[in-house]
């Protein structure tokens, strides 16, 4: 968690330290994380304490690499690993978890333009249209699926 705090304070501040030691904090956290079937992850080091849990420490260092602006091909898992970390009450296990998860998403939408989509999505099997939605600020965090059954009208 420390590092991540360190890497995301000198994205934060480029000007007050050196590209060369901003790179090494970046990579040491790149080499700290771990990849499995839910994605991938920064462990943390789960001293409620220091309020420390590997939630936590993966959000921190997306939002690093959201406030450096840095491309990493690790971004998706980190994002897949916090979405299947939740909770099914909606937290992520407490409230220093989910703030830190709620700060991670929010600065990485608006560094993608994700708060700016507008378009039209159609599901359909066989040319058929099961449903369609309509992906606007108003409802880019909405979630959406659609189920067939019986499992007999898949071709």
């Amino acid at each position: 968690m420390a590092l991540a705090y360190l890497a995301l304070t000198m994205a934060e501040n480029p000007s007050e330290f050196s590209q060369v030691a901003k790179n090494n904090v970046f990579d040491i956290l790149e080499n700290r994380v771990k990849i499995d079937a839910r994605g991938a992850q920064l462990e943390g080091g789960n001293s409620w304490y220091f309020y420390d849990s590997a939630i936590k420490s993966t959000a921190l260092y997306l939002r690093a690499l959201t406030a450096d602006k840095r491309e990493s091909e690790l971004t998706g898992n980190l994002l897949r690993w916090l979405i299947h970390s939740r909770a099914k009450d909606g937290a992520w296990g407490s409230t220093a978890n989910t703030t830190a998860v709620g700060e991670a998403f929010t600065d990485y939408m608006l560094w993608q333009g994700e708060n700016k989509s507008d378009f039209s999505l159609a599901v359909k099997l066989d040319g058929e249209e099961l449903e369609s939605f309509d992906f606007n600020p108003d409802t880019i965090l909405d979630q959406k699926s659609h189920k067939i059954f019986p499992l007999g009208k898949l071709p």
